[in-house]
């Protein structure tokens, strides 16, 4: 029984540890959203305030925050990020080469920093960044 308790308490504290670490990358993040990063930190005060033990685990936050509703816009997008955080393989000759940003849309980073990726969207084909 006591190896049990162990084990436990293990988990939790290896639990709190990558929340921490997650909240950290998160407001470290250049591409989060203002939103995202009270919303990260405000769990993460919460988690360690309120009574834990997992009880919480069913008021995740979603894994991707995106900018608009679409199911299929979301669906495509979460494939196409799905295969970038996996290394591909991707279907598209142009995934991963350096995004240039010529229109200067995007903030000031040094070369290199953006990587372009394709998907296609109800028959369109499109390049992101």
């Amino acid at each position: 029984m006591c190896v049990i308790g162990v084990a436990w308490a293990a988990f939790e504290i290896g639990s709190s540890i990558f929340d921490g670490y997650s909240t950290i990358s998160t407001l470290n993040d250049p591409c989060a959203t203002p939103g995202e990063k009270w919303l990260t930190t405000g769990l993460f005060a919460a988690g360690l305030i309120l009574p834990g033990g997992g009880g919480a685990t069913g008021f995740k936050v979603p894994k991707r925050l995106l900018p608009f509703r679409d199911s299929g816009r979301i669906l495509e997008i979460n494939k196409t990020l799905d295969r970038i955080e996996s290394g591909g393989p991707f279907p598209y000759g142009r995934d991963g080469i350096i995004f240039r940003n010529t229109l200067g849309k995007l903030p000031g980073k040094p070369q290199g920093y953006c990587r372009e990726y394709n998907r296609k969207y109800a028959g369109l084909f499109l390049t992101e960044a």
